[in-house]
C-alpha cells in the first residue's frame, strides 16, 4: 500500500560504518541529488547519482554524517546515517 511504500529504502549507503570510501546507491535506477552532512548541519559534499556514486571520506573528520536524497525539484526522498571512522 501506500503507506508502506513511502517507508520503502530506495538508496543504499555503504560500508556502514566506513573508513576510506563510501557507495551511495539507488536500488531502483532513479536519478536524485545527494548532499553530505554533518552532524551539525555542515554540508561536506554534493552531487548526483544515476545507479552508483563512490565518495572518497579520507578527507572528512571521523564521526556521524547524514547523506540526503532529493528528486530533481528538490523533494527530499531519504536520508541515510553513516558512520565514518
Amino acid at each position: 500500500g501506500v503507506i508502506e511504500d513511502y517507508y520503502t529504502t530506495q538508496f543504499l549507503v555503504f560500508p556502514n560504518p566506513a573508513m576510506s570510501i563510501i557507495t551511495l546507491g539507488s536500488l531502483n535506477g532513479v536519478t536524485a541529488d545527494y548532499k553530505l552532512f554533518t552532524l551539525t548541519g555542515q554540508q561536506m559534499a554534493e552531487g548526483s547519482i544515476a545507479g552508483s556514486v563512490t565518495l572518497d571520506i579520507t578527507k572528512y573528520p571521523k564521526g556521524i554524517y547524514f547523506v540526503l536524497f532529493n528528486d530533481a525539484e528538490g523533494n527530499l526522498l531519504e536520508t541515510q546515517k553513516v558512520v565514518f571512522q
